[in-house]
């Protein structure tokens, strides 16, 4: 072989074995030829005039698999390639991610190869492919407000998971007023996109960060009703009380009648009868 084609044969073999042999995994060569002609070793003449040069080379390849890391969050992409056979990889992810106030993502399990594992560090040995994936369970905050009623409900819940709120259906107005009756009655949910917004305890969808608040309105029937009956009680006692004076004061031909004790009275004060008469008689009238 003539040194000009051992360079084109080496070159050729070179080239063909740098391709992939299929998507998943190739062969890289750690020795690709070795030379034996005077470029490298300019001290070294094998050949004698035009005569052919004998060589050999040797090729020596070792397997690579791809790995491949899909992650939401970019946990371990970086990790993702092509790995030596029997190489070792640890793919690490967050159990949660924080990502506001009202938003949260909650680590449920890595994806190899279709098989799940619920650690959320794994150890891959490469001795094939693998395609990895980390699933994350997206959660929403529901917030519960009200004033009155002592709100339930406010708290994480899975996006597109049904949540329970609720409120006390009414309550008692504070001081003088709760005495007579008044009270503050539930009247609707405002913030609620799905569900039965005119209940006191509904079920929410949460779809996404929410905020509920409960609309409460003034009731008086209840104190107008108390009010009715004491004025009713009052007239009564007035009119009860009208007709026992009425009793004891007896009345003849419009006129007034003295009672037996008036007319003592009257005597005494006029100075018809002593002291002493007017207490005897006095007595005896209240004994009769």
């Amino acid at each position: 072989m003539l040194l000009n084609d051992y360079k084109d044969s080496v070159a050729q073999s070179n080239s063909y074995f740098e391709t992939y042999l299929d998507g998943y995994s190739h062969y890289s060569p750690s020795v690709y030829y070795y030379p034996y002609y005077p470029d490298y070793y300019p001290n070294y003449y094998p050949w004698n005039g035009g005569s052919t040069l004998e060589a050999s080379h040797t090729f020596t390849y070792e397997p690579e698999y791809l790995l491949s890391v899909d992650n939401p969050h970019g946990a371990g992409i970086d990790k993702a390639g092509w790995k030596r056979k029997d190489s070792v990889v640890t793919l690490s992810t967050p159990e949660k991610i924080e990502i506001s106030n009202v938003e949260r993502s909650l680590f449920e399990t890595w994806s190899i190869d279709g098989s799940e594992v619920r650690s959320s560090t794994v150890t891959l040995t490469m001795n094939m492919p693998h395609r990895t994936q980390a699933i994350y369970r997206p959660q929403y905050y529901l917030e519960v407000k009200s004033e009155l009623g002592q709100p339930q409900g406010s708290g994480w819940y899975d996006k597109g998971s049904s949540a329970k709120i609720s409120v006390s259906p009414e309550v008692p107005m504070p001081g003088f007023w709760a005495s007579l009756g008044g009270r503050y009655i539930f009247d609707s949910w405002s913030g609620i996109v799905n569900g039965d917004r005119y209940s006191p305890s509904a079920n929410v969808i949460v779809d996404e960060p929410t905020t509920v608040v409960a609309v409460w309105r003034a009731d008086y029937s209840t104190f107008n009703t108390t009010l009715a009956v004491i004025l009713m009680l009052l007239i009564g006692l007035l009119i009860i009380g009208v007709v026992v004076a009425t009793k004891r004061v007896p009345q003849l031909g419009g006129r007034r009648v003295l009672s037996a004790l008036d007319t003592l009275d009257l005597r005494y004060s006029r100075g018809e009868i002593t002291r002493e008469e007017y207490l005897r008689m006095k007595e005896d009238i209240e004994k009769s």
